[in-house]
């Protein structure tokens, strides 16, 4: 028989993750994970989790696996959801990973990627095609098409960048067969964006996926239609109820928001 090539072992590596997951969502996680014993130098922003098999932990309280690694120059963390909803979700609104350098769950320090199709609940360009050729048939595609930018998100002030405007920041995703993988590198000094851990022995970690601004994508999705004829007049369940789309489309997923500290190595 021949030998195994990476990609199926990686998917038998998803298994191990999928029974993590169950556990999360009968909330049997631990609140203080130890951050992975990995070497940090093996790792590469990339969006394949490989290097993180064996790796990740459950998230109390939503369906996520999480890991943490460190090097004296930079953070590490790895996400892997196969949760429907939160694939979704992240898809639509983004998703906002938080860090707490003092071990708690303050929100001063957060970088928000992929931004999502709507901005965060936020209306995003009509005219960037992008995403208007991206769509529910490609989501892989979809997400892709996000990628390009990130928020950082300091003391409550919320900037958007290219995202490879940030020097030792990185951030990349990839979606197969179901399974949404995120990575992000944070740098630990030499830049403003850098975080500060020289006095911390517990990073906060928060996962977050904001909520929907209706309002928002409503307007959205009118700029995209344009000018509509006759009065606006709207008929039965079509495409014209917004947010919820429709007879047969589900309405958005709730929010999911989580915190672990993880201990430092």
């Amino acid at each position: 028989m021949p030998p195994l090539s990476p990609r199926p072992a990686f998917l038998c590596g998803l298994l191990a993750i999928c029974s993590l997951l169950i556990l999360a969502a009968c909330g049997r996680a631990a609140p203080l994970l130890d951050a992975s014993s990995i070497d940090a130098g093996t790792l590469h922003v990339d969006g394949d989790a490989a290097e993180w098999v064996g790796h990740l932990r459950s998230v109390d309280g939503a369906p996520l696996a999480l890991g943490v690694a460190e090097d004296d120059e930079a953070l590490y963390i790895s996400i892997l959801t196969t949760d429907a909803d939160a694939v979704r979700h992240t898809l639509l609104t983004g998703l906002v990973i938080w860090v707490d350098v003092d071990g708690g769950q303050k929100k001063n320090y957060g970088i928000h990627f992929p931004l999502g199709a709507w901005g965060g609940g936020r209306a995003s360009d009509p005219n960037d095609r992008r995403l208007r050729d991206a769509s529910d048939a490609d989501p892989a595609g979809w997400l892709q098409a996000m990628l390009g930018r990130l928020a950082l998100l300091q003391e409550e002030v919320r900037t958007v960048h290219d995202r490879d405007s940030l020097p030792g920041l990185e951030v990349d995703g990839r979606l197969v067969a179901g399974t949404l993988t995120l990575e992000l590198k944070v740098p630990l000094q030499g830049a403003a964006y850098a975080l500060d851990a020289s006095q911390t022995s517990i990073w906060g970690i928060g996962l977050e996926t904001p909520e929907i601004d209706r309002e928002a994508v409503r307007a959205q999705l009118q700029a995209r239609r344009g000018p509509r004829s006759g009065g606006g007049v709207r008929r039965g369940g079509g495409r014209g109820q917004g947010v919820r789309g429709g007879a047969g489309r589900p309405s958005p997923p709730e929010p999911v928001e989580a915190w672990v500290r993880v201990a430092r190595r």
